[in-house]
């Protein structure tokens, strides 16, 4: 489900090309640079809760999920890695 809000969020509400994301989350140093891969950027799907209620609602139903499910369980996993 959270993989879901975090690609509706880039792709639907004009969040940066997923592509920059997983580039800035990439790690580099001067040997070597590794790609980002199996992480999902809690930013980006903590900023869920920042959108309108109708941006909000849009989500959920893409999900086929009530607002209210969507929201006690992004709220549950920011809780759980603040």
């Amino acid at each position: 489900m959270v993989l879901v809000v975090f690609l509706m969020l880039s792709k639907t509400f004009q969040f940066k090309p997923l592509t920059s994301i997983f580039r800035w989350r990439s790690f580099s140093n001067e040997r070597k640079v590794a790609p980002a891969k199996g992480f999902i950027d809690g930013n980006l799907v903590e900023s869920f809760l920042e959108l309108s209620e109708d941006q909000m609602l849009r989500v959920a139903q893409e999900l086929d999920m009530a607002l209210e499910e969507v929201v006690r369980k992004i709220e549950t996993l920011s809780r759980a890695i603040h």
